[in-house]
């Protein structure tokens, strides 16, 4: 949010009719199949000298510009072999095939999929109608102008899948070879048929010596990835990377050289020599004196950055825009009794693996071997914090393990003796509770109903699943679930929170939810759609092309009946302009700060007008809580890097007993007859004995595929189809 693309526009605008250098081949032109002629030669020389003959295109005549049109300048370029020695002179010359690559005042811009759009509008914003002639390229199926026509434009922008598609397709893999066609009798002439064969496809985006190549959240080139390879193929003056996030903002000595390491990488992409004839340098002249701390290597590295670097300074930002205020604030909050009790269990079995297995051994989770399971496993917990349900199989087989393992137990107890009475301890408190083992075989969080006047406790509980459906259709048919019935909240204190807080706030501003799990957003968006019926948009990882991606951000910052969207946190931090929000809502801690703070700079960012508040809940004891109070001592980009904290998670602790769950602020009443009930169930904290219960507050779970909510207006209909969850990888235990 620090003007990258107006400051690239403006280069564009700046240089579009500025004189092209000419690189150290020899140009040609097909002027000279003309007649000779004075006009012709000036043609020539005008074209030579790279003079930007359009903008005096009115002052000169039609067949003049046809010309230029016609028969732009070009050189031949040859990819010989490796090792060929062309200063040989040799008899008879072999005859290469060449790539023709027309000069061009072109500048090529390269952005990830999901900022096409925004590119596009800020073209639209900035740059007055006739001013820019430019194409888009988005769409593998849209085919790329001959190079010709390219040379028409000012600006190509062109999405990095569409890039891609071109290596694909083999466009950019141009190798020249030389003609093996017989000789013509005893001659050295070669009878050449090579023209005649099928040619393989050439992109034009290789046929032009572009003025620049754009390389928009260029950070990704600092790694050896596909996308830096092909960037590397093209033909052009100069390179530019524009990104927000060269480095990791990680200040360790390890990431010193890691980040020396992606910078001498970047300046490899721009071509800056040596380096980039001799990558090795790089770490021999630079990275190399710099961690040894020399004198003049941090003198030399900032040589060299203002070489190659233009930006921003935060204090002419601070200057000329007066960005308003940014709060920042953790939210703790604690678990509902089955969402601790479901938390614990996972704990617990992570825990007994550690003490059976005696930490060692291939059955150890923590061993080498096991990093995926560990993965796995931590994923889970981390989903736990907001809803992840437990396998009641896998527990009641944890319960059989602990209590053989108890039996055994002497008198001289040891600390993990200890700890296996109090695992023991909480499994069968979560095996002894029907409701907590009814809760857990769904994948959703449970609703929490009041009002259902004569429900019987345990009707439905004790019956089969079939029949548990016939009776809820039943009750159904009988209003039971009357006008009275109200859900308080559901069995997710996250979910609760976020419910509050976007329904007190989604009428008068907008609200981003970033969450790194799918889960998680198919969880919220759901909940969101059922009970209140506020339009929720959602942006996908995957599964959603170019247009859906830019339409959803389009509809955001434009309607004013979107007021929420969910996002993930990775895909959505970088590039997006969504300065339209004001409330920021991370659905748990980010490890790299990094990441966070760029997520953060999609509203807080130039544009902005409003105060921006930005809120991470956090479940208090938990994985999340020590993850945050590590990520301000931790040096590591991964969280599975730390050693520190998998320490901490492999001598994980019980979440403390104090449950105090946030609830709607405000029941949100139903009309029971328009309840497409799966299942009603009866819920009470601490009553799993009752037998009955009339009372009208009694408390209830229900299941449903359809919202009863009558007090918002219906949900436009939104252009891409209702997310559904992953399925849940258990992780098997050696118990």
């Amino acid at each position: 949010g620090t003007g990258k693309t107006c400051l690239c526009l403006a280069v564009v605008m700046a240089t579009k009719l500025s004189s092209f250098v000419c690189p150290s081949r020899p140009l040609k032109t097909n002027l000279s199949c003309l007649p000779l002629s004075l006009k012709r030669l000036a043609a020539e020389r005008v074209l030579k000298t790279g003079i930007h003959w359009r903008s005096i295109a009115d002052r000169l005549p039609m067949d003049i510009i046809d010309w230029f049109d016609d028969y732009p300048l070009y050189y031949e370029w040859i990819d010989a072999p490796t090792g060929f020695n062309f200063s040989r002179s040799r008899r008879i010359e072999p005859n290469w095939t060449t790539l023709v690559v027309y000069l061009s005042h072109l500048t090529l811009i390269i952005v990830p999929d999901n900022l096409v759009a925004q590119w596009t509008g800020e073209i639209y914003k900035h740059i007055e109608d006739g001013q820019l002639d430019f194409i888009v390229y988005d769409n593998p199926k849209q085919p790329i102008q001959p190079p010709l026509e390219l040379l028409k434009h000012d600006l190509i922008l062109i999405s990095q899948s569409r890039f891609s598609y071109e290596h694909q397709k083999g466009g950019l893999d141009f190798r020249s070879r030389a003609c093996q066609c017989p000789y013509i009798g005893s001659t050295r002439e070669r009878a050449c048929l090579c023209d005649l064969e099928i040619k393989p496809y050439v992109s034009p985006l290789l046929q032009i010596h572009w003025k620049r190549v754009i390389a928009d959240e260029g950070h990704r080139l600092s790694q050896r990835n596909k996308l830096s390879e092909l960037a590397q193929k093209l033909f052009c003056h100069a390179r530019w990377i524009c990104t927000g996030t060269p480095t990791q903002h990680l200040t360790d000595g390890l990431h010193e050289s890691d980040d020396l390491k992606r910078l001498g990488q970047l300046l490899i992409q721009l071509g800056l020599e040596p380096f980039s004839s001799h990558p090795r340098l790089w770490h021999k002249y630079i990275t190399q004196p710099f961690l040894k701390r020399a004198p003049w290597a941090l003198r030399q590295c900032d040589q060299i950055l203002k070489r190659t670097l233009v930006r921003h300074q935060p204090a002419d930002i601070q200057r000329e825009v007066a960005l308003p205020p940014l709060y920042q604030r953790i939210v703790y909050l604690e678990f509902d009794r089955y969402q601790w009790l479901a938390h614990n269990c996972q704990i617990a079995m992570i825990s007994l693996n550690a003490i059976l297995s005696q930490r060692e051994g291939p059955d150890y989770l923590f061993s080498a071997k096991n990093i995926k399971s560990l993965r796995e496993t931590v994923h889970n917990l981390w989903q736990g914090c907001l809803w992840h349900s437990v396998d009641p199989g896998l527990l009641r087989s944890a319960l059989e393990n602990c209590r053989e393992r108890c039996e055994m137990i002497g008198q001289d107890q040891s600390a993990d003796d200890r700890d296996m009475f109090r695992i023991r301890d909480l499994l069968q408190e979560a095996d002894a509770s029907p409701d907590f083992l009814e809760i857990m075989n769904q994948s959703s969080p449970a609703w929490i109903v009041q009002g259902f006047s004569g429900l019987r406790w345990g009707q439905l509980m004790q019956a089969d699943e079939g029949e548990r459906m016939m009776q809820a259709q039943r009750l159904q048919e009988e209003n039971v679930a009357s006008e009275k019935a109200r859900v308080t909240g559901v069995t997710s204190s996250k979910l609760n929170y976020l419910m509050n807080q976007i329904i007190r706030f989604h009428q008068k501003e907008k609200c981003i939810v970033f969450a790194q799990h799918h889960n998680e957003r198919v969880e919220i968006y759901l909940l969101l759609k059922r009970l209140t019926k506020i339009r929720v948009l959602i942006y996908h990882e995957n599964k959603m092309t170019n247009a859906q991606r830019s339409n959803i951000i389009l509809t955001f910052n434009t309607s004013e009946n979107a007021n929420v969207i969910i996002m993930p946190v990775r895909k959505a931090a970088y590039g997006i302009d969504l300065s339209s929000a004001t409330r920021v809502f991370f659905v748990s801690p980010v490890w790299q700060t990094a990441v966070e703070q760029q997520a953060i700079k999609r509203a807080h960012r130039i544009g902005q007008t409003k105060p921006v508040f930005v809120e991470t809940l956090v479940m208090k004891d938990t994985i999340e809580d020590a993850m945050l109070k590590r990520r301000a001592k931790a040096h590591t980009e991964e969280f599975f890097e730390d050693h520190t904290l998998k320490h901490i998670l492999n001598h994980a602790r019980f979440v403390p007993r104090h449950c105090s769950p946030v609830l709607f602020d405000e029941p949100i009443y139903f009309n029971g007859e328009s309840v497409k009930q799966q299942e009603v169930q009866s819920v009470v904290e601490g009553a799993d004995n009752i037998e009955e219960k009339t009372d009208d507050n009694i408390e209830g779970v229900i299941e449903t595929q359809s919202s009863p909510i009558k007090r918002y207006s219906e949900e436009p209909a939104d252009p891409v189809e209702e997310p559904q969850a992953k399925k849940k990888k258990g992780v098997r235990f050696s118990l």
